[in-house]
């Protein structure tokens, strides 16, 4: 574990206090003065303190970074974001800062870490201000040669954050071995249920609506040919609590002339049974296991 006093510090006066301690509520207000500075770089931001007076400073970063102070003092740490759906030419960034008020004087010390990362029991942290939504980074996922995905309800939206879960929803060669890590992120998939695999996935939006609250949009360009074939949608996105509720909205497209209306529902259980019948076989080929069954080679 590495030790850290600070890597950046920047003190800051905006308070000067003679006859009393910085309270609680005035320790939010500088700190809050102080991210106003940024908000018109970062676009976004999460503030999260600790809930009370912290006599000597000790955080360990999620990163195993230590920072130290002697004094007492209102810690608090925030997490900037640039909006890449206002700014479309952006990098999706998330910079941590660490921002300490002294209870005795109202200064104010911002501390980068070298990592950038959150304090290690940021759960505990109360949420003392956040900009939302806040849009969230989406990274596409494929399946390997020799998985598909099995079960899934069309419409249905499947948060994946454990090879447990994943285990569930998949089908795979014995031999394949996939490659994702799901203790660092989390992977959303579904099947939206008026599109095949033709359909054209024209826009994938991840935003945070509140603390343990998620929308995610998907605009799609539906397809004009009845193909039996299934679309699947898949996304790694930065892990998201057990506990947080996601909530799937699917869109067609502006560029397109068709409507749910017009993508008809026998179409739509044609491509079903199709794929529920090769999905059978997959299952009884006897060169076929089940996604975290017994296999000479872990996924």
């Amino acid at each position: 574990m590495r030790r850290i006093l600070l890597l950046i510090a920047a003190p800051f006066v905006f308070l000067s206090v003679t006859t009393a301690q910085v309270t609680q509520e005035q320790a939010d207000e500088i700190v809050l003065q102080r991210i106003s500075q940024n908000t018109q770089v970062y676009y976004q931001y999460i503030l999260f303190a600790k809930e009370s007076i912290q006599t000597k400073m000790s955080v360990t970063t999620a990163a195993g970074e230590e920072i130290e102070l002697d004094y007492p003092c209102w810690v608090y740490y925030v997490s900037y974001y640039i909006d890449c759906s206002v700014d479309m030419d952006c990098v999706h960034i998330d910079l941590g800062r660490y921002l300490i008020i002294n209870e005795n004087n109202g200064n104010l010390l911002e501390v980068k870490p070298r990592s950038y990362t959150a304090p290690s029991d940021l759960a505990e942290w109360r949420v003392a201000k956040a900009i939302y939504p806040i849009t969230i980074e989406t990274t596409n996922f494929s399946l390997p040669q020799g998985c598909a995905w099995d079960g899934l309800i069309p419409d249905s939206l499947y948060v994946i954050n454990s090879r447990a879960e994943l285990s569930q929803h998949l089908a795979c060669w014995a031999n394949v071995i996939l490659d994702v890590d799901l203790d660092k992120y989390t992977l959303l998939a579904f099947i939206p249920k008026y599109y095949n695999c033709h359909s054209k996935v024209e826009k994938i939006l991840l935003q945070q609506q509140s603390g343990n609250e998620y929308l995610l949009s998907v605009d799609i360009i539906p397809s004009a040919t009845a193909v039996a074939c299934p679309l699947f949608v898949s996304v790694l996105v930065p892990k998201i609590a057990e506990t947080a509720s996601v909530e799937l909205e699917i869109n067609i497209a502006d560029n397109t002339p068709f409507s749910n209306a017009q993508m008809t529902n026998s179409v739509n259980q044609f491509s079903m049974e199709f794929f529920a019948t090769a999905h059978e076989e997959l299952r009884t080929d006897e060169n076929i296991v089940r996604a975290g069954g017994k296999s000479e080679q872990e996924f």
